[in-house]
């Protein structure tokens, strides 16, 4: 169910044209399988990355792989949109 969630706002955060990174906040009580589904089932919905995050466990350096991400996805262009107007 969780993932049928994460589809959605994915999708809500594509409308704005802009890279969509998702951090997956992993815990000890996390398996490899459920890692590796829910990045699956990211890139499917859209996301540009799903990368684990385990800043609560390891500090700063449990969050080098998801700020790289970050950054990289800040590189490209993007097709940034409000989807509203602007003037009204």
């Amino acid at each position: 169910k969780g993932c049928l969630n994460l589809e959605r706002q994915i999708n809500n955060i594509r409308k704005f044209g802009v890279p969509v990174i998702v951090a997956i906040n992993r815990f000890s009580s996390d398996t490899a399988k459920e890692i590796i589904l829910v990045q699956k089932k990211s890139i499917l919905a859209g996301a540009d990355d799903a990368v684990v995050s385990e800043l609560w466990k390891r500090g700063s350096k449990g969050g080098v792989a998801l700020a790289g991400s970050v950054i990289a996805a800040a590189k490209n262009k993007n097709r940034f949109r409000f989807l509203y107007p602007l003037n009204s």
